[in-house]
C-alpha cells in the first residue's frame, strides 16, 4: 500500500512539472510589447498642397509618410494616362503632449481628427484624416508587429530538378545573387547591385515593410490567416530579383532562437529570358 501512495505521488509531481513548464514555455514565447505601442496609429490624409497621402508611427518608433502625386500627361502625339508617383520618408520619432517629433522630418500634431504637420522648411498643412482600424492582437501579430533587423538571408531555387541554396549572414542581395549565379542559377545579379536590407517592419496596421540601406523602401500591406499565411502588396514598388511587388509566404516566430522567420514564396525571372525559377526567399529576423 504504501508503496502504491509513493507511486501515485511520483506520477502527480511528474504531471505537475510538465504542466508548469507548459506554462513557462507559452510565456516566453509572447515578447514584451514595444516601447511605443499606445502611440502607433497610421492615418490617411485627405487631399492637402503636401501631396502627403498617409501617416504611419509604428509600434517601435518608427515613421513612415506615404507621398503621392499626379503628373499630368503632357504630349502632343499620343493619349496616355496620367502618371501617380509614390514615395517615401522614414526615420523615427518620439511623442509628447498629442505630437509627434519626426527626427529629419518635422512634427504632427493631433487634434481630434484633424493633423497639423509642420516640415522643417517651414511648410505646414492642417487637414482632417482617417484612421486605420488596427488588426487583433493575437500572439503571432503582437510578436510581428515591432521593427527586425536581419541576421540571416536564405534563398533556394528549384533548378533542373534539384535545389539550390544559398545562406549569408546580413542582408546583401548583391552578394546572394553572385554566389546563385556561380552555382548555376541564371539571374541578374545587377539588377540587386546596392540592395542591402536594413529593417524589415511590420505593424497593427498591417503595414510589411522592407528597409535598404542606400535605396528606396518597398512599404506595402500585408495579410494573415488563421495559419500564420500571408500574402503581401509593395504598392508603387516594381519589385527586384528577389522579391515580387505582390506575393505570398508564411511567418512564425520561434521563441527559442527569438527570431521572427518570414519565408516567401520566390519566383525567379531568368537573366535575358520570360521564364523563371520557382523557389523561396526566407528572412531570418531579431528585434530591432
Amino acid at each position: 500500500m504504501k508503496k502504491l501512495i509513493f507511486f501515485t505521488a511520483v506520477i502527480a509531481a511528474l504531471f505537475t512539472g510538465v504542466s508548469c513548464k507548459k506554462g513557462d514555455s507559452d510565456s516566453a514565447g509572447k515578447l514584451p510589447e514595444p516601447s511605443n505601442t499606445l502611440h502607433a496609429r497610421k492615418m490617411y490624409l485627405n487631399e492637402n498642397t503636401l501631396n502627403i497621402y498617409s501617416m504611419e508611427f509604428t509600434e517601435a518608433g518608427r515613421y513612415i509618410v506615404t507621398n503621392k502625386r499626379i503628373v499630368p500627361a503632357v504630349t502632343s502625339f499620343s493619349i496616355r494616362a496620367n502618371k501617380q508617383i509614390i514615395s517615401y520618408q522614414q526615420g523615427t520619432y518620439t511623442f509628447q503632449s498629442n505630437t509627434y517629433n519626426l527626427a529629419d522630418y518635422g512634427t504632427a500634431a493631433i487634434n481630434q481628427n484633424k493633423v497639423r504637420v509642420t516640415l522643417l522648411d517651414g511648410r505646414w498643412i492642417e487637414v482632417e484624416f482617417t484612421e486605420t482600424e488596427p488588426a487583433p492582437a493575437t500572439d503571432i501579430i503582437a510578436n510581428m508587429s515591432r521593427s527586425w533587423k536581419v541576421n540571416n538571408v536564405r534563398v533556394s531555387v528549384n533548378l533542373d530538378g534539384s535545389v539550390v541554396t544559398v545562406t549569408k549572414k546580413g542582408g546583401n542581395l548583391a552578394e546572394i545573387a553572385g554566389e546563385l549565379y556561380n552555382k548555376g542559377v541564371d539571374l541578374d545579379v545587377d539588377q540587386v547591385e546596392g540592395y542591402v536590407i536594413n529593417e524589415v517592419i511590420f505593424t497593427r496596421a498591417k503595414t510589411f515593410a522592407i528597409k535598404f540601406t542606400d535605396k528606396d523602401p518597398y512599404v506595402g500591406e500585408y495579410n494573415l490567416d488563421k495559419n500564420n499565411g500571408f500574402t503581401y502588396d509593395f504598392e508603387g514598388n516594381a519589385g527586384n530579383t528577389f522579391f515580387a511587388t505582390q506575393g505570398d509566404g508564411k511567418v512564425e516566430y520561434n521563441s527559442e532562437s527569438k527570431q521572427l522567420v518570414v519565408t516567401l514564396n520566390a519566383s525567379i525571372q531568368k537573366k535575358n529570358s520570360s521564364s523563371s525559377y520557382s523557389g523561396s526567399v526566407i528572412l531570418y529576423l531579431s528585434e530591432a
